[in-house]
């Protein structure tokens, strides 16, 4: 019976960290209005205007150094 108390503080203290890891994470619309309507040449050489129907694809790679490219060239 001394288990279901224990349970629960465990399960309340993972609810409370999973809450605080939520605010450490921005929205993704902040990222969208940084980057929104600009024109830029990519890591891979080509280039993109954002907001436009003819515009590339982008990849964002994630590591020690962020890496954009085209997903033409993601391949």
């Amino acid at each position: 019976m001394n288990e279901a108390p224990d349970n629960r503080n465990r399960i309340r203290e993972s609810e409370r960290i999973a809450e605080d890891q939520n605010h450490a994470y921005e929205d993704c619309e902040r990222l969208k209005t940084l980057i929104r309507g600009g024109k830029y040449r990519l890591d891979c050489g080509h280039h993109v205007t954002l907001n436009h129907h003819f515009g590339n694809n982008i990849a964002i790679i994630n590591g020690k150094d962020l890496k954009i490219i085209c997903t033409l060239c993601l391949y």
